[in-house]
């Protein structure tokens, strides 16, 4: 049987009240574009390779961030992918599997 991902990736959103604290929703907005990131990111896809994961299908490769989540690798089409972390792990990974990633 083989190991897939659907809906794959990682977001930050306020849980439990959490999603109406402005505060809470800006630190964890900062988080998701923080350069570190995206070596948290290729950590998380080591893992999956070396637990024999296959297929990763990232949940959202754009979409805006709100109190809701922070789903998209990025936040538009215009958003510049050399400075989204999310994004730059993504391609990587992406390139290393042979998937072409187009914009």
């Amino acid at each position: 049987m083989q190991l897939l991902a659907y809906e794959g990736g990682q977001h930050f959103v306020g849980v439990g009240g959490g999603e109406r604290s402005e505060q809470l929703t800006r630190v964890l907005h900062a988080a998701n574009a923080d350069p570190r990131l995206a070596e948290i990111h290729a950590r998380y896809f080591a893992a999956w390779e070396a637990n024999g994961g296959g297929l990763f299908r990232y949940f959202s490769s754009v979409g805006g961030w709100s109190k809701w989540g922070s789903w998209g690798a990025l936040q538009s089409l215009e958003e510049d992918p050399t400075q989204s972390p999310k994004y730059q792990a993504m391609q990587t990974l992406a390139e290393k599997l042979g998937q072409p990633i187009g914009r």
